[in-house]
């Protein structure tokens, strides 16, 4: 069967922050993400995902560990497992991106007080 946004169940993450799962087993997810004018993700880490983020359209900010990279269509980095990151829609349209996930970060996320 074909995915797309019509017939995929979308999950909202956060305030106008959607996520619609393109994969998903235990050892492997793959998102597409739309995030709204000015939406964000919150500093975050994970106990054992590697995650790889791809920008399709759309402007961002990626702050990983104590780096801030801009981010462009066609823009891509490698986010290893405990490394504190979070995403941020600087543009003046939606932010699309792809998320791949290994293994799935469902419970996984490190406590806050382990991220300092």
């Amino acid at each position: 069967m074909i995915k797309n946004f019509g017939n995929l169940q979308a999950k909202e993450w956060a305030p106008r922050c959607f996520a619609w799962e393109y994969l998903s087993s235990r050892e492997l997810s793959v998102k597409l993400e739309k995030m709204a004018l000015g939406g964000r993700s919150e500093p975050h880490a994970h106990k054992t995902s590697r995650q790889v983020f791809f920008i399709i359209k759309g402007e961002a900010r990626f702050y990983l560990e104590n780096e801030e990279y801009a981010f462009k269509p066609f823009d891509g980095i490698d986010v290893l497992p405990s490394q504190k990151h979070c995403i941020v829609n600087t543009s003046d349209e939606e932010l699309i991106f792809l998320l791949v996930s290994s293994p799935r970060t469902e419970n996984d996320a490190l406590e806050k007080d382990s991220q300092n």
